[in-house]
């Protein structure tokens, strides 16, 4: 039997060229990639289309329309009868993510990061025990001690048609708007300014870094570690290894939070046939700055203590907004925190003079029948009053017989308190005070004018600017008459966090400021009382934006925020020695322990994790985003 061989096939005439169509740009999309997806080489024939223009000179944004031109569907000549295996060229043409890294491959493995965070540890050092030697950009491989901090990261790009082993990408900040009423918009800009020029804003943020071809892997490029930072020197410190992530109160935007920033990275694909004039394609992936359900606000009620009354602020409204606003969230950063004003936010408040002390620290009951006299000035109309004090009773008894004479003389409503003070450590009777009159609206001043009984003197506890006495070891818990004069009369509730900025502590004090911690896991008599609890001072100098000594204010809320006393590590936030910590090595850094069960020892008995411990040890004092 005889075979008829088979007759190739004759090619068929070309189709009808087909009309324009569109496409709707994902994720990673290129024009280059668009254009191979839909039976192009390239995306020459895309460029020619006129409503792709908007498209040429950036990289392409998930929702972008591109248009697809005619094209004419051509025959390939082959046996019939047979199968004919066709493939796709080079498709994805490329993609680019950001991950964290791990020793094993395949690198596909590799999850894709859905956020990235400041970073905890200083920014020339790396590895479990923080002291070990970061590596240098240029190193491109995993490396164990930079893998130990958990928030450094690469940028990986993919490119399945470049034959170079070493490619260019570029990492920038990207900045959040907001609206009349200071809400953040969700809408994303670039920061001002040209990304070429490094004293621009834009340009200060952004980096030029390059990925390099890994072992074993056909186009899977990666770069060295990177991390995010928040101030000049850690950026200085490794400048080709950081994204500076900084606020904009030095650059003329208050509102701009390092939390709501976003972070871009972008490669240039290096085979696109961009003509003359036209930017090559480009694929881009953009991430959070800290997960959005992560996001935590201290919350601040702010005194300004004034020189004199109806004088000058220690410092005005606005030093201290924007002090607060860079200092807080450039240290909070690193665990996911900023700071809230609570209302009435920031104000100046008055000098006192109308705090009444008895028994002021000395732990005793009274003598009994002696004379306690004051006189009392409100608005120019002189008061007098007085009591004889009761044998053997307490300080909180002498106050209240007190309270009610002042009562007695002074015009119906005027405000007159008396309350308890808590025992020093080491006595058993705690002192008690009177307080007379709102010197926010009233112009008040007590003077004593007799005090005979030995055991409980009464005193008044008179401040300016300056403290002329503060807290030791025994009374931290209680406060001096003066702190207490302060705080009896402007605390503002236990919801948040009543920070007093003051010109001077007493005459040869170092201090810088104080918090009265809350205590909540130590014993009941080194509990502040209520007044007391979540209140804390601070040196005028240390919020301005020309000095050195900025992570004062964090520290102090951090004792409050904490509930904790001084840490062990030495350049952790809360460590002992505060004062100039700008420097790469000062004490900026809130450690970063890893998983539950993890932490640092702090010298009132308390160990924990300092990130989770600030978001959660004083929950009355913290607020969702």
């Amino acid at each position: 039997m005889s075979q008829v061989p088979s007759a190739p096939s004759v090619p068929a005439a070309p189709a009808a060229p087909a009309g324009p169509t569109t496409v709707i740009a994902r994720l990673n999309d290129t024009l280059c990639g668009i254009a191979v997806e839909n039976g192009f080489a390239d995306c020459t024939p895309l460029r020619g289309v006129a409503a792709n223009a908007p498209l040429l000179n950036r990289a392409l944004q998930p929702g972008d329309v591109v248009t697809l031109p005619a094209k004419t569907e051509g025959l390939e000549a082959g046996q019939t009868e047979a199968t004919h295996t066709f493939q796709r060229p080079n498709d994805p043409i490329a993609a680019i993510r950001f991950v964290h890294g791990t020793p094993n491959q395949p690198y596909e493995k590799d999850p894709t990061l859905i956020e990235l965070n400041v970073s905890n540890y200083q920014t020339d050092l790396a590895g479990a025990n923080r002291k070990k030697a970061f590596v240098n950009v240029n190193h491109r491989k995993f490396d164990a001690d930079a893998h130990a901090d958990v928030d450094t990261f690469k940028v990986e790009v993919r490119d399945q048609r470049t034959q170079k082993t070493d490619l260019d990408v570029r990492i920038e900040a990207r900045r959040p708007t907001y609206d009349a009423n200071e809400v953040f918009t969700g809408v994303m800009q670039d920061f001002p300014g040209d990304i070429n020029d490094a004293n621009s804003e834009r340009g200060k943020r952004s980096l030029k870094t390059q990925v390099s071809k890994q072992a074993k892997s056909k186009n899977c490029f990666r770069s060295g570690y990177l991390r995010l930072v928040v101030d000049k020197v850690d950026k200085a410190a490794r400048p080709d290894q950081t994204i500076l992530t900084t606020d904009m109160v030095e650059g003329g935007d208050e509102l701009v939070e390092i939390l709501d920033q976003t972070i871009r990275a972008e490669y240039e694909l290096d085979t696109c046939p961009a003509p003359a004039g036209q930017s090559k394609c480009r694929v881009a992936t953009e991430i959070q700055l800290c997960d959005l359900g992560k996001q935590r606000k201290a919350k601040l009620t702010v005194h300004i203590l004034r020189s004199a009354r109806g004088g000058a602020g220690v410092v005005t409204i606005d030093q201290a907004r924007k002090g607060l606003r860079r200092f807080l969230r450039g240290v909070y950063a690193q665990a996911h925190m900023s700071l809230k004003f609570i209302d009435p936010k920031l104000r100046l408040v008055e000098p006192v003079a109308n705090l009444i002390a008895i028994a002021d620290a000395n732990g005793r009951r009274s003598q009994g029948n002696q004379q306690i006299a004051v006189q009392v000035t409100i608005d120019g109309a002189v008061f007098n009053a007085s009591i004889n004090t009761q044998a053997n009773v307490l300080p909180i008894t002498t106050a209240n017989d007190l309270a009610a004479a002042l009562r007695a003389v002074l015009p119906a409503g005027t405000r007159v308190v008396a309350s308890e003070n808590k025992p020093l450590i080491g006595q058993a009777i705690g002192s008690a005070d009177v307080v007379v009159g709102d010197p926010l609206t009233q112009d008040v001043q007590a003077t004593i004018t007799t005090s005979n009984d030995a055991r409980h003197p009464a005193t008044v506890g008179r401040v300016a600017a300056q403290l002329t006495t503060e807290f030791g070891g025994n009374d931290s818990h209680v406060g001096t008459i003066h702190e207490r004069a302060v705080f009896k009369n402007y605390d503002t509730g236990a919801d948040r966090i009543d920070l007093y900025v003051i010109d001077l502590f007493p005459a040869g004090s170092n201090t810088l400021g104080e918090a009265f911690i809350p205590n909540q896991n130590s014993a009941a008599s080194r509990r502040p009382a209520a007044l007391a609890a979540n209140t804390c001072f601070v040196l005028d100098h240390t919020l301005l934006s020309d000095q050195a000594e900025y992570t004062v204010t964090p520290h102090e809320l951090g004792h409050i925020l904490l509930d904790a006393n001084h840490s062990s590590a030495s350049n952790d936030l809360m460590f002992a020695t505060v004062g100039a910590p700008i420097p790469m090595t000062g004490t900026k850094r809130i450690t970063d322990t890893g998983g539950a069960g993890t932490g640092i020892s702090f010298d009132n008995g308390v160990f924990g994790n300092p990130v989770r411990m600030l978001r959660s040890r004083n929950a009355g004092c913290v607020d969702g985003w």
